[in-house]
C-alpha cells in the first residue's frame, strides 16, 4: 500500500553501469549518496572541457579506498590566454573580455571567460607564427596574451588527489576530503645548468640551497652591470644584504635598461626558489603574484617590454590601461587574485586609488614602482593604499631622480621600500637631518658643525648603499655613440628687455618682493618664462594685461613672435636640414609648442606632434614613423617634455634642442636623453637654449644645486653641496642682467679667453677644485654681524657648486668657436649670421666607443 512510506519493502541498491555519466562511489561495502558521486564527477569534467585534449576521466578504486583522476594529453595542443571583441569599424575599440583559445595544429577553439563554452570553432591550417598577435577570425577579433602550460596552471587548479572517504556505516552525507599534491622528498635540481658559461647564478641563503640561475636567453641579453642589477635586486628583495627589510632602490641613471634587470628579476622570482619544494612556501618559485604600479603612459610600454624579451610563451601580462570601462577594470583586479591565469598586472598610480578596495582583496607577493619618485611625499594617497591595503613586504622602486629636493624626500622614498629602516621620522630628523642641513647652511663657520655634518653625511650613505643601486650614464660609454652637449645662451630681443622692465616696474612685482608671496611668485616665474620664449605669448595672459594698465608709459601694442631663442633655433633647424638629420625639439609649455609649428610650417620642414593631448594610442604610431620614415617625410618631432614618458626611444634623430628648461632637473635630463639610447649609430648634438641673464639661467643654476645634492647622498659625491639657495634667491631670480654675454660663465669667476680651455685641467693644474669645504672659503674664529654681512658666503658657495658642476664643460666665445669637426651645424651658424644670435657658449664632448 505504502510503496515510498516507512513500511514499504527493503529494496537493494540498484548497481551502476560503468558506462553510466555518475560514478559510484564505495565505502566499506556502502554506495554513498548520488551528490557526492556528482561533486566527483563534476571535477573531471571541469578538467575535461577546460584542457579540451580529449582528456580521459577514469574514477579508480584501490586498496586504500583512494580515488585518482588520471589524465592524459595529447603532445600536439597548446593553450594561449587571450582579449577578444567583436569586430567593429569604431575609432577606438575596447576589448569585451579574457577567454582562452585551444589550438592542435588545424583547429582553434575558443572559450569566453564568463560563460565556459566554446564560443565558436574553426576548422583550418593555421600555422603557429599566426597564433602571436591579433588574430581575426570570423566577426571576432583576438589579441594573444600568452601561451598557458595547462599542465601547470589549469590542472593545478582541479583536484589532483583526493583523500580516502571516512567510513560510512549509514546514509549520511559523505564529502571527500580535497588536499594538494603532496611535498616530493627528494631534492630538486635547478631549472637551469649553473655551470654554463654566461649563467648568472644568484646568491643562495644558505650553502644547503638550491642553485637559482637566470633563464639563459635573459642573460645573454644583459649587459655586465646589468648582471650586477638583476644580482643586487635579487639579494635586496630576498633579505640576503646587510639591512633590515626586502626592498630595492634602483635608481640609475636612463639608459642603463632598469626595465629589463626588473623582468628579469620578476620571472626569475617566478620560476624559482632557492628552497627545496618541502620547505618553500610556493612550489618551485618565490613568488606567485606581481603587481607593477607606473605612469599611465608607461603601461603599453611595460606590456611591449615583457612580449619583447619573454614573448608570449613564459609569463601572462594583465594591463589595466583604461581601454575599458571602470566597473571591467575593477573586475579585472579581482579576478586577477582569484585566478592563475595572469602572473603580472600593470597599472598606473590613478587607478590604484580609484581601485584601492578591489586590492584590499589581492595577495601579491612582490610590487614595483616605476617612476617612484612620485612617492617621495609621505602623506601620497598612492603611498597610503600600499601600505594599508596591500601588506607586500618585496619592493622595488624604479626612479633615475631618487632624490629632488631635500633629505625628507629620501627618507620618505626609503621608509616606503624598507619600513623602519632609517628609523622613525623624528629619531632620523634628530640623528641625520638636522646636524647635515646645520653643517649646510649659509651662514655656518663653526667647523665642529661643519665635520659633524660631513660625519652623518658619510654615515647616512653608507647604510643606505645596502638596498640603493645608483650608476650614471657613463657606463654606456662603450655602447653608444658620441655625444655634445651645447648650452647656447641667447641674448634676448630690444622687445624682451622692454617688456622685462614694464613688469619689473609694476606695483604687484614690488609688491611680491617685500613680501615673498608664493603665489604671486608663480605667476611671475611663469610671466618672465614667457617672455624668454616669445613676446607672442603673452597676448592671452591675464597677468600681464593687468600690469600692463598698472603702467602709465606708453608700451607697443604688438607682440613680435621674435626671440632671442627663436633667432637662433631658425638658423639651427636650416643647417641641420642641410645634413640630411632629423630633429627633436621639446618645451614644457602647449603654447610655445603651437609657435613653434608656425616656425616650422614657414621653413616649409615636415614635423610630427607628440603632447598631452595625443591619444595613447596614437603615440606608439607617431614614435615608430618618425624612427622608420626618411627625412623628407618629417624631418622634425615636437615633443611636450611632460607627456612623452620616459620610455621614449627617438633614436631616428642625432640632433635635439631644449627650447625652454624645468625647474626639475630630471625632467630636461630625461627629456635630452630620448635620442642618447640602445641603437643610435649617429654621433648625438644636444643644443639647450637659454636667454642671457635672464630667468632662464637661473632656473639652470637651480638645477645644478638640485644635481649636487643627489650627487651627494645617492652617488656619493665628496664634492658636491646644497642649500644655498635661500628667499634671497627670489630677488636674484628676476634680476635681468643686462651688460654680460653669459651670468652663468661669470658666477664661475672664470678668466679663459672663450677660446675653449678645459676647465678640469685647469683646475686641476692650480691644484684647486673649488670644493666649498676648503678653509680659504670659511672666515676663520669668530666675526661680528657687521663683518659677516661683508663676507659673501651665499656667492662663496653658490660659485663652488656650479663651477663643480661645470668643471667638464670647455667655455667659448662664438667668434672663436671656428674648431673643426666639433660641430659643423654651429660653425655655420655663427659664420652665416651678421648678428650672431648665439652671445656665449659651454660645450662638452663625450666620446664614445661603440661596443660591437
Amino acid at each position: 500500500m505504502y510503496k515510498n512510506g516507512p513500511r514499504a519493502p527493503f529494496k537493494p541498491p540498484r548497481p551502476i553501469s560503468s558506462q553510466s555519466k555518475v560514478p559510484s562511489v564505495v565505502v566499506d561495502g556502502v554506495i554513498a549518496r548520488p551528490k557526492v558521486a556528482e561533486k566527483i564527477d563534476v571535477l573531471s569534467r571541469v578538467i575535461e572541457k577546460t584542457n579540451k585534449r580529449n582528456d580521459q576521466v577514469k574514477p579508480l578504486h584501490d586498496s586504500n579506498k583512494r580515488l585518482k583522476i588520471e589524465q592524459t594529453h595529447t603532445s600536439s595542443a597548446s593553450s594561449y590566454i587571450v582579449q577578444w571583441r567583436k569586430k567593429s569599424s569604431k575609432k577606438n575599440k575596447t576589448w569585451d573580455g579574457d577567454g582562452i583559445i585551444n589550438y592542435d595544429g588545424s583547429t582553434i577553439a575558443f572559450k569566453c571567460d564568463t560563460k565556459g563554452n566554446d564560443k565558436f570553432k574553426t576548422m583550418g591550417s593555421i600555422s603557429r607564427k599566426s597564433i602571436e598577435g591579433l588574430i581575426s577570425i570570423g566577426s571576432y577579433e583576438l589579441e594573444v596574451d600568452c601561451e598557458v602550460d595547462a599542465k601547470e596552471n589549469i590542472e593545478n587548479k582541479a583536484v589532483e588527489t583526493i583523500q580516502p572517504l571516512p567510513k560510512a556505516t549509514s546514509f549520511k552525507k559523505v564529502i571527500p576530503t580535497v588536499n594538494s599534491i603532496p611535498a616530493i622528498s627528494s631534492r630538486r635540481s635547478p631549472l637551469n645548468d649553473p655551470s654554463d658559461t654566461d649563467s648568472l647564478v644568484m646568491k643562495k641563503p644558505t650553502e644547503e640551497s638550491l642553485d637559482v640561475v637566470v633563464d639563459p636567453k635573459l642573460s645573454a641579453a644583459l649587459r655586465p652591470h646589468q648582471r650586477e642589477g638583476v644580482a643586487f635586486l635579487y639579494e635586496c628583495v630576498m633579505g640576503l644584504r646587510n639591512f633590515k627589510g626586502s626592498g630595492a632602490l634602483l635608481a640609475d641613471e636612463m639608459g642603463l635598461g632598469k626595465t629589463l634587470m626588473t623582468i628579469t628579476l620578476i620571472y626569475t622570482l617566478l620560476k624559482q626558489s632557492p628552497y627545496d619544494v618541502e620547505n618553500s612556501v610556493v612550489r618551485g618559485a618565490v613568488c606567485k603574484k606581481v603587481l607593477i604600479a607606473c605612469p599611465v603612459t608607461l603601461i603599453g610600454n611595460w606590456k611591449k617590454e615583457f612580449k619583447k624579451w619573454l614573448g608570449i610563451h613564459k609569463v601572462s601580462v594583465l594591463a589595466i590601461n583604461n581601454k575599458q570601462s571602470s566597473a571591467k577594470d575593477k573586475q579585472g583586479i579581482r579576478n586577477f587574485g582569484k585566478t592563475r591565469v595572469y602572473n603580472i598586472m600593470i597599472l598606473s598610480y590613478e587607478k590604484v586609488l580609484s581601485c584601492q578596495d578591489e586590492l584590499k582583496d589581492l595577495k601579491v607577493d612582490l610590487l614595483v614602482c616605476d617612476e617612484g619618485h612620485r612617492l617621495k611625499n609621505s602623506s601620497n594617497k598612492v603611498v597610503k593604499v600600499f601600505n594599508e591595503s596591500l601588506s607586500i613586504k618585496k619592493r622595488v622602486l624604479l626612479t633615475g631622480t631618487p632624490m629632488q629636493n631635500d633629505l625628507t624626500e629620501f627618507f620618505n622614498i626609503c621608509n616606503f621600500i624598507n619600513p623602519g629602516v632609517l628609523g622613525t621620522f623624528s629619531s632620523f630628523q634628530k640623528e641625520f637631518l638636522k646636524p647635515i642641513l646645520r653643517s649646510r647652511e649659509v651662514n655656518c663657520i663653526n667647523k665642529e658643525t661643519i665635520k659633524r655634518g660631513e660625519m652623518k653625511s658619510r654615515e647616512l650613505v653608507e647604510l643606505t648603499k645596502h638596498f640603493t643601486l645608483r650608476r650614471t650614464s657613463d657606463i654606456l660609454s662603450k655602447y653608444l655613440p658620441a655625444k655634445t652637449d651645447l648650452i647656447l645662451f641667447c641674448p634676448p630681443t630690444s622687445q624682451q628687455r622692454s617688456l622685462f622692465n614694464l613688469v619689473s616696474s609694476s606695483q604687484k612685482f614690488r609688491k611680491l618682493i617685500s613680501q615673498s608671496s608664493s603665489n604671486d611668485s608663480l605667476l611671475m616665474i611663469n610671466l618672465f618664462k614667457k617672455i624668454c620664449n616669445s613676446p607672442f605669448l603673452l597676448q592671452q595672459d591675464k597677468t600681464f594685461q593687468a600690469l600692463k594698465n598698472e603702467v602709465t608709459d606708453k608700451v607697443d601694442s604688438s607682440l613680435d613672435k621674435s626671440s632671442g631663442k627663436i633667432l637662433a633655433l631658425i638658423p639651427l633647424l636650416i643647417e641641420i636640414r642641410k645634413t640630411n638629420e632629423k630633429t627633436v625639439i621639446i618645451s614644457n609649455y602647449t603654447q610655445t609648442l603651437d609657435l613653434l609649428e608656425e616656425v616650422l610650417r614657414k621653413l616649409n620642414l615636415q614635423f610630427l606632434r607628440l603632447d598631452g593631448t595625443t591619444p595613447n594610442t596614437m603615440r606608439d604610431k607617431l614614435v615608430v614613423e618618425f624612427n622608420t620614415l626618411p627625412v623628407s617625410a618629417n624631418s622634425v618631432f615636437l615633443l611636450s617634455a611632460k607627456s612623452g614618458g620616459v620610455g621614449l626611444n627617438l633614436i631616428g634623430a642625432s640632433r635635439l634642442i631644449l627650447f625652454d628648461n624645468d625647474w626639475n632637473p630630471s625632467v630636461d635630463l630625461q627629456a635630452m636623453a630620448r635620442i642618447h639610447r640602445d641603437g643610435q649609430k649617429r654621433n648625438v648634438f644636444i643644443y639647450r637654449l637659454m636667454t642671457t641673464g635672464c630667468i632662464d639661467e637661473k632656473i639652470f643654476q637651480r638645477q645644478l644645486m638640485k644635481n649636487s645634492l643627489s650627487d651627494k647622498f645617492v652617488d656619493n659625491k665628496n664634492g658636491s653641496n646644497s642649500d644655498v639657495f635661500d628667499m634671497e634667491d627670489l630677488k636674484d631670480l628676476f634680476t635681468i642682467v643686462q651688460e654680460t654675454k653669459s651670468n652663468t660663465h661669470d658666477l664661475l669667476e672664470c678668466e679663459c679667453s672663450g677660446i675653449g680651455e678645459d676647465l678640469l685641467l685647469e683646475s686641476q693644474a692650480e691644484g684647486n677644485e673649488a670644493k666649498v669645504e676648503s678653509d680659504d672659503d670659511t672666515p676663520p674664529g669668530w666675526i661680528s654681524a657687521l663683518d659677516y654681512k661683508q663676507v659673501d658666503q651665499m656667492s662663496i658657495k653658490k660659485k663652488a657648486t656650479i663651477r663643480n658642476a661645470l668643471l667638464e664643460y670647455n667655455h667659448y666665445d662664438p667668434k672663436n668657436y671656428t674648431e673643426e669637426g666639433v660641430d659643423s651645424v654651429l660653425i655655420n651658424v655663427i659664420k652665416n649670421s651678421k648678428d650672431c644670435p648665439i652671445s656665449y657658449l659651454l660645450s662638452k664632448y663625450t666620446t664614445n666607443k661603440i661596443e660591437e
